[in-house]
C-alpha cells in the first residue's frame, strides 16, 4: 500500500488490574481510544488495507515453518484469560484513497463522527480492531466503493454520466434504508 499513515490516534488510555497477572489473567478495566483519522486505501490490484489487517481476516493460518525445537517439548503455556470491562471509541475522519482509478488516486474525506461509542465485557483484544473496522467501512460505505461520478464525468459522455449518477444514487439510497 502507498499511504504512509493508516491511523493518526492521539490517545490511548489503558487502565489495567496489575493483581490478575499473578492469577494468569488480564483484567483491564477500562481502555480509551481516539482516532483522530483513518486512512482507507485501495490500492492498484484493487486490494483495501483494512480487509489485510490479521485482525480482520479470519482464519488465516500461519504458513511460515517453525524452527526445529532445541530442547524437549514442553506444554505451552495457558494463554492468560482476557476481560476488558469497557474500551470507549471515538473516530473522527476517514480518508479513502483509491489507486485503482483512471488518472491518479482518486482522494475524498468523510467524518466518522463516532465519539464515546462503548464496547462492553471484550474478551478478546482482537474484536476491538475489528469493531474499528467494521465502523469505518459502515460510515464510508458505499460512498468510498463507487467513484465520484462529478469527478469522472469530463472522461465520459454527459448522458453516460448521467444515467450512471442516476443508478449510483439510486444504490445509496437503497443501502442508506437497510
Amino acid at each position: 500500500f502507498e499511504e504512509p499513515i493508516l491511523a493518526s490516534v492521539p490517545e490511548i488510555f489503558v487502565h489495567w488490574d496489575l493483581s490478575q497477572i499473578f492469577k494468569n489473567r488480564v483484567r483491564i478495566p477500562e481502555i480509551r481510544l481516539n482516532l483522530d483519522q483513518i486512512t482507507v486505501e485501495r490500492n492498484t490490484k484493487g486490494a483495501i488495507n483494512l480487509m489485510e489487517i490479521g485482525a480482520v481476516k479470519s482464519g488465516r493460518k500461519e504458513t511460515q515453518k517453525k524452527p526445529p525445537p532445541t530442547e524437549p517439548s514442553k506444554e505451552p503455556a495457558e494463554p492468560p484469560a482476557v476481560l476488558i470491562d469497557r474500551v470507549v471509541l471515538s473516530l473522527g475522519m476517514a480518508r479513502y484513497v483509491d489507486y485503482n482509478t483512471p488518472g491518479g488516486p482518486l482522494i475524498r474525506q468523510f467524518s466518522l463522527n463516532i465519539h464515546n461509542e462503548v464496547l462492553r465485557d471484550v474478551t478478546n483484544p482482537v474484536q476491538i480492531t475489528r469493531q474499528i473496522v467494521v465502523k469505518t467501512i459502515q460510515k464510508v460505505g458505499l460512498n468510498a466503493l463507487i467513484p465520484d461520478w462529478n469527478q469522472l464525468s469530463a472522461s465520459w459522455g454527459t448522458q453516460a454520466s448521467s444515467v450512471v449518477g442516476e443508478w449510483v444514487n439510486t444504490l445509496k439510497e437503497k443501502f442508506a434504508r437497510t
